[in-house]
């Protein structure tokens, strides 16, 4: 349900293969949270809690509800075959583990993620000059590229095609007449932009994928891409609730499709 750095916009809230280097010692990259989530990171999101350290470092996130676990570990970059971060996600022991390399701003610029039955996948990342993400490729799917468009710190377009069969999906983002100012840096990659994040979206509320949005989204138009199948259509809208601090404390979302409206789905924050 996450998906999941400080906001562009209010206060700027950006497919070669990376992996550790041989031979050369590397410089340490720091991880700043505080940057990212400029307001404080979320004590809870979704069902999950998030658990920080003495430095403000997240090092775990949990949900007793899914029986998801996740263990964040940062280890020593002297040598240079260490990657920058480790997340472990354990799913009811159905254990995942990602393995990241951070580039100069602290996020993920490559991920090697080894599965419970050692499966292996790959990411790539880039960012923007404020250090928002705006190309996610991943090797399952047939090689997903996901492509972000930014209009005014907002996500405006989200495309994404299969490298081998060019399936895939386009979305359109709306923020609405009334802009909602996204002062808790939330990113919803997942369930609001439609960028398909599986484990990944966990690594964002460790501020490792970027900085967030200047507003809050409030609507998600979506259309699938096929080039040997029919057309398929649904929208999306979003109603968040705002604690007295102008922080999101809960997100409501309608889907409809040409079946009709489904039942609302909601997802609470807690600061």
């Amino acid at each position: 349900m996450i998906a999941v750095a400080g906001c562009a916009g209010f206060v700027s809230c950006s497919d070669d293969k990376d992996e550790p280097n041989g031979g050369d010692e590397i410089g340490e990259v720091v991880v700043n949270p505080s940057k990212v989530f400029t307001a404080g990171v979320p004590k809870q999101v979704g069902t999950m809690s998030v658990v920080t350290d003495a430095k403000g470092l997240i090092t775990s996130m949990n949900s007793a509800e899914d029986g998801v676990k996740i263990v964040f570990s940062y280890p020593s970059m002297s040598r240079a075959e260490s990657y920058d971060v480790v997340m472990v996600v354990d799913d009811e022991g159905d254990k995942t583990t990602l393995n990241m390399l951070l580039n100069e701003m602290g996020f993920a610029k490559y991920c090697k993620q080894i599965e419970s039955d050692g499966d292996v996948e790959e990411w790539w990342f880039e960012y923007n000059s404020d250090g928002q993400l705006i190309k996610m490729k991943r090797s399952e799917g047939g090689n997903e590229v996901t492509e972000i468009t930014y209009e005014n710190g907002n996500i405006s377009k989200v495309k994404m095609r299969s490298e081998d069969d060019g399936d895939g999906g386009d979305y359109v983002i709306g923020y609405g007449s009334s802009m909602i100012e996204n002062k808790g840096c939330i990113m919803l990659f997942d369930e609001t932009f439609g960028i398909d994040m599986d484990e990944m979206k966990y690594a964002y509320f460790a501020a490792l994928l970027g900085k967030a949005t200047k507003n809050l989204p409030v609507s998600n138009a979506y259309t699938r891409f096929d080039p040997n199948g029919e057309p398929y259509k649904r929208d999306k809208a979003f109603k968040w609730s705002m604690n007295s601090n102008n922080l999101p404390i809960m997100l409501t979302t309608l889907t409809t499709d040409e079946w009709g409206t489904e039942e609302p789905e909601m997802f609470e924050f807690k600061w």
